[in-house]
C-alpha cells in the first residue's frame, strides 16, 4: 500500500460516516416547526465530519 492513499474500504467507511451525518442534518429540518438550534448543530457536525475526510 502506498503511504497517503486510502483503500477502497476506507473510502466506503468515510462515505458512510458522511452519509449518516447528512441524514441527521436532514432529519433536523422537519416540514413544520424546525428547531433552529438542532438544525445548526446537525449542520455543524456535518461540516466537521466533511472537513475531517481526507482526499
Amino acid at each position: 500500500m502506498v503511504i497517503g492513499r486510502k483503500r477502497a474500504a476506507d473510502h466506503r467507511a468515510d462515505w458512510q460516516t458522511v452519509d449518516k451525518a447528512i441524514d441527521r442534518a436532514l432529519e433536523a429540518v422537519p416540514e413544520t416547526n424546525p428547531d433552529a438550534a438542532k438544525c445548526k448543530q446537525a449542520l455543524a457536525e456535518l461540516l466537521t465530519i466533511m472537513d475531517q475526510m481526507q482526499a
